[in-house]
């Protein structure tokens, strides 16, 4: 039985981390489950005492694998409780490499639409994201005409 180790991570908001939990799954076509406290299983199916709020079901980690999960450290930080065994594995990091860079793509987004930035032309290239950020553009509402005069309404 492979014992879970809990291993720090840079990831500090709860909402980028859903939202690229979100995409990669999508990407992998692999499940995740969000919740308060959910138990963790071992490889056999057996309940462990570890839990978390989001969690990596076994069956979509690979063979003989053990559940991933992620929990929230109540200082607004999450860790990975990933087993021994896991982590010793070839194609782990298959599944976690995606997830740290969709969630430094999400942090990204949220910063930059916090300044009214928009985020374009986001690809990999050797391992990192790259991408454009450039300022909102203003959008026309509507042209608005009275006493020979027109005016352009912009809206932010």
């Amino acid at each position: 039985m492979s014992e879970y180790e809990k291993v720090k991570t840079q990831y500090l908001s709860e909402d980028c981390l859903r939202r690229a939990l979100q995409t990669v799954s999508a990407q992998l076509g692999i499940e995740f489950e969000e919740g308060e406290n959910l138990h963790l299983y071992g490889y056999k199916g057996d309940r462990r005492s570890q839990t978390a709020q989001f969690v990596i079901r076994r069956e979509y980690v690979g063979a003989a694998a053990n559940d991933i999960g992620f929990v929230n450290n109540g200082d607004g930080s999450y860790s990975l409780y990933i087993s021994q065994y896991d982590q010793r594995q070839e194609g782990r990091e298959d599944l976690l490499a995606p997830i740290r860079q969709q969630y430094g793509l999400e942090v990204l987004k949220a910063k930059a639409e916090a300044q009214g930035m928009d985020v374009s032309n986001v690809r990999v290239e050797d391992g990192k994201l790259v991408g454009e950020i450039k300022p909102k553009r203003r959008k026309a509402k509507k042209m608005v005409r009275g006493k020979g005069r027109r005016r352009l309404r912009i809206r932010s």
